[in-house]
């Protein structure tokens, strides 16, 4: 089964998907070099990457995801990156599904 044969939604879901991870990769590889000093690059580190995860790290325990649960930034382990990774990409894919879904019926009338 090709990707032309595949239904809308699974193309939404896994194009939405992968903008995500390319956004989440470009800035976690710039923010390590340039950008965390510029007030805007730090802005879309937080609405991109960290409360995106932190949202779905917030249904789990804390003690296993964060390592300084006193901090207004907490830092999550290599644990909880890759939890709220799966959990962010889950929901851009239903996200990305939904509007998939809603563009095939709008083609197919």
């Amino acid at each position: 089964m090709g990707w032309s044969e595949l239904p809308t939604w699974v193309k939404g879901g896994v194009i939405l998907s992968g903008i995500y991870l390319v956004f989440f990769l470009t800035i976690q590889i710039i923010l390590n070099q340039i950008i965390i000093d510029s007030p805007l690059g730090f802005l879309f580190y937080l609405l991109l990457i960290y409360y995106p995860v932190g949202f779905i790290l917030s249904f789990f325990p804390r003690e296993i995801f964060v390592e300084h649960s006193y901090d207004v930034l907490s830092e999550f382990t290599i644990l909880g990156w890759i939890i709220g990774l799966i959990g962010v990409l889950l929901i851009t894919f239903i996200i990305g599904a939904l509007i998939g879904w809603i563009y095939g019926k709008i083609k197919g009338n």
